[in-house]
């Protein structure tokens, strides 16, 4: 994904056993069978989601800690 697009937000909703639903074509972009996410809550009204790839761990955890999230365990 090396063109910048501009990110339209969805609208989701938390069913009764906590679970968030991501929308499909998220899910048919970002995320496969085997995909990993770091999640936190850097904030009280914010969840953030980012997926981590072995290729690129280190960069990753730069990205990470540029959000302000210095502890995490992977």
């Amino acid at each position: 994904m090396g063109t910048k697009s501009r990110m339209v937000p969805d609208i989701v909703k938390v069913g009764n056993k906590g679970q968030l639903v991501i929308p499909t074509k998220l899910r048919e972009v970002i995320i496969n069978e085997d995909s990993v996410f770091v999640v936190s809550h850097p904030k009280k009204d914010l969840l953030l989601l980012k997926k981590i790839e072995s290729s690129t761990l280190h960069d990753d955890v730069a990205t990470l800690k540029e959000a302000g999230l210095t502890q995490f365990t992977l």
